[in-house]
């Protein structure tokens, strides 16, 4: 489906800004790295190989649950809408998608083993791999978001990942 071209992604790009403030808190760039700021706290527990195995346990049962909220709408409105309408940025769609299933099918692999040294190495490379996914979101894609997409899309955007995000329970005072 090639609704939009890269014409299009110029045009609604050409300088024309929004009456809306610059930094907009339903701009799914300010959303993402929101969301980004719990996770980042528990990978550095769930690398940690000092910290004991009950401590790592209780940290990834509360990081598979954030990662989870905050994919699944990523996946549904960023990603999706970067790989059906944008030639520009289509490649990098895929990636994210591609890393999210990876992410996923790791988490639920950890949820299904024990508590030895196959855990913590499974909860350690599901923490660098999501690290490096966080990292490249905000070094490399985020920029470009906000410098080839206008705040109205990015608003769009960010309103139905709102919307996606409060179907999911989690807490996120305990991260």
């Amino acid at each position: 489906m090639k609704s939009k071209s890269k014409k299009s992604l110029k045009a609604r790009s050409s300088g024309k800004s929004p009456v809306r403030k610059a930094s907009d808190e339903s701009d799914i760039t300010e959303l993402m790295l929101r969301d980004h700021k719990p996770l980042k706290r528990l990978i550095k527990t769930m690398k940690d190989t000092d910290a004991s195995i009950f401590d790592v346990r209780v940290t990834f049962e509360q990081f598979a649950p954030l990662l989870e909220a905050h994919a699944k709408p990523e996946e549904e409105s960023l990603y999706e809408w970067l790989t059906s309408d944008e030639e520009d940025l289509r490649v990098e769609g895929f990636e994210g998608k591609t890393e999210h299933a990876i992410a996923d099918q790791l988490a639920k692999e950890i949820q299904n083993s024990g508590e030895g040294d196959e855990f913590r190495a499974r909860v350690k490379v599901l923490a660098e791999l999501v690290e490096q996914h966080l990292k490249e979101e905000e070094d490399a894609l985020i920029p470009v978001l906000r410098k080839k997409v206008d705040l109205e899309e990015r608003v769009r955007m960010g309103r139905h990942y709102t919307e996606l995000r409060s179907s999911f329970r989690v807490d996120e005072k305990a991260a």
